[in-house]
């Protein structure tokens, strides 16, 4: 249950930033016919630098449901790490394929805007998670 809600932030951050990053290459620079090759290759390339962020996001949610915090904590949580990630992920997507060219700084607010809209997107799966822990605890002697 926890994996599977890091998951589904993590893969909703992806799909985001994919299709925002293909509209602002497209259409803002006049290259609609190139859409579905730049969706492709925003796709092969962001996947890799963000699962650092799948593997944080799922920690976090694991530490804090085992501390047994309360779900807005763990939300709250959850949108600083969302955020922290997106800019590490940003970095790397920027040092490995544009070559340490940090000038894009759009692309940077993209990548919080996807992950901060993922995990927002997540609030009742925090407190259905939270809430189904607890459950679990009080029937185990």
């Amino acid at each position: 249950m926890k994996f599977a809600l890091a998951f589904k932030i993590w893969i909703i951050a992806v799909a985001i930033n994919t299709l925002g990053g293909t509209i602002m290459l497209t259409a803002f620079d006049g290259m609609t016919d190139m859409a579905p090759l730049i969706f492709f290759y925003g796709l092969l390339f962001g996947v890799p630098v963000s699962i650092p962020a799948l593997v944080v996001m799922y920690a976090m949610i694991d530490y804090y449901v085992t501390s047994e915090t309360k779900h807005m904590v763990l939300f709250r949580a959850a949108l600083i790490t969302a955020l922290i990630m997106s800019v590490v992920a940003w970095i790397l997507f920027t040092a490995f394929f544009s070559r340490g060219s940090y000038g894009d700084l759009h692309f940077l607010w993209l990548a919080i805007f996807s992950g901060v809209s993922a995990t927002s997107t997540q609030y009742r799966s925090f407190k259905r998670i939270v809430e189904r822990e607890e459950s679990f605890e009080t029937i185990q002697p």
